[in-house]
């Protein structure tokens, strides 16, 4: 799946993507509709140019993968996940297949429970499920049930788990195809002196130049995306064994020391309820 996605990122990367204004709904001023729902489609790639919102957002993909830059690098936004963003807040996005969108917008007056810096968050089932009987209700009707509904997506969203692992995409050209290489072969361990020489530059300013890019070290980078990959299999109902091989690791206890190293839990542990 990452691998298709980020293919097409490389290519959107060397050439100009459509433009897609952003939703007007991040600017509705009325503290009365405290949480307002945006479920858009958009059936091409595209990039929505950076811009602000009156209201905070909590943006995330049904399927596929954003890219999304706010006050930091751009960030890899797989449908696990989603990023917030305060109210504000400048950020621009990317997208490199059609995709549909979901938004949160949250009023000012209520999003300071939340935090005050972008942050990309694990998502949950129940959240997405709340918010769709939210886009399908009247958001004019703010009382009752309604009221009811908001408060319970305001409580979900505050328990929402920050995510430990994290895939800043690199810019320059020559990390794209060392990048590009592991998104095909997540399975693959790498070998700096190899592409070192590929990248015709020293272990020591491959290293360097990747952390500049990226904040992490090239295999901290790798490491990541492996545990990204694993997410998604082990959400698709794949086992640890099974899902230790597809990222490389013939031992499932290797698997989940690097996992539980990354995040900070074993796979069991994070994906829990």
């Amino acid at each position: 799946m990452y691998e298709r996605y980020f293919t097409l990122s490389i290519k959107a990367m060397k050439s100009s993507l459509p433009t897609v204004s952003p939703s007007e709904i991040g600017n509705f001023p009325d503290p009365a509709c405290p949480i307002l729902v945006d479920l858009v489609s958009v059936n091409k790639p595209h990039r929505i140019n950076p811009h602000r919102h009156r209201r905070g957002q909590l943006i995330y993909a049904s399927h596929g993968s954003l890219q999304i830059k706010s006050m930091g690098p751009v960030l890899m936004v797989p449908s696990q996940f989603a990023i917030w963003i305060p109210p504000g807040i400048p950020h621009s996005v990317t997208a490199d297949t059609p995709i549909d969108y979901c938004s949160l917008f949250i009023d000012p007056s209520v999003s300071g429970v939340l935090p005050q810096h972008s942050q990309l968050l694990h998502l949950t089932t129940l959240l997405k499920e709340l918010t769709q009987t939210a886009a399908n209700g009247d958001p004019s009707e703010q009382s009752g049930p309604r009221a009811r509904l908001n408060a319970v997506i305001l409580d979900q969203l505050q328990m929402l788990r920050p995510a430990r692992v994290a895939l800043p995409i690199p810019h320059s050209p020559r990390m794209h195809k060392l990048v590009e290489h592991f998104f095909h072969h997540p399975d693959d361990h790498i070998d700096l002196q190899f592409w070192s020489m590929q990248l015709s530059m020293s272990v020591r300013t491959l290293t360097r130049n990747f952390r500049k890019e990226t904040g992490l070290a090239p295999g901290q980078w790798i490491q990541h995306l492996k545990v990204l990959k694993a997410i998604e299999l082990l959400e698709a109902g794949e086992s640890v064994k099974t899902t230790a091989f597809e990222v490389g690791y013939q031992q499932p206890s290797a698997f989940i020391a690097m996992f539980k190293r990354v995040t900070g839990q074993t796979p069991t542990h994070y994906l829990a309820p």
